[in-house]
């Protein structure tokens, strides 16, 4: 029996994987440091979150369940984190 938060940590999961992949193969290829790698995730991360909120917009998600919203809002979450730890690094 799935839980009310199985199928969203799923589809949460997938995207965060495919995003931390593709800024992987960026930082590899650029040869990129530390803080440098951290700016593409903040980068990388806040533009997915636009992504999800005009996605959430377009289909009138409602902000009571999760949906869109709470994905965009993690992602958020995540490229301040990763932009906070760029500029320690620096």
């Amino acid at each position: 029996m799935k839980t009310l938060l199985q199928p969203f940590a799923e589809r949460l999961f997938i995207k965060l994987g495919t995003a931390i992949l593709f800024v992987l193969m960026l930082a590899i290829a650029t040869g990129a440091t530390l803080g440098l790698g951290l700016r593409y995730v903040a980068a990388t991360c806040l533009l997915i979150s636009i992504w999800l909120f005009g996605i959430a917009v377009v289909r009138r998600r409602a902000l009571g369940r999760f949906s869109e919203w709470d994905e965009g809002l993690i992602f958020v979450l995540l490229a301040g984190s990763a932009h906070f730890l760029a500029g320690l690094t620096s």
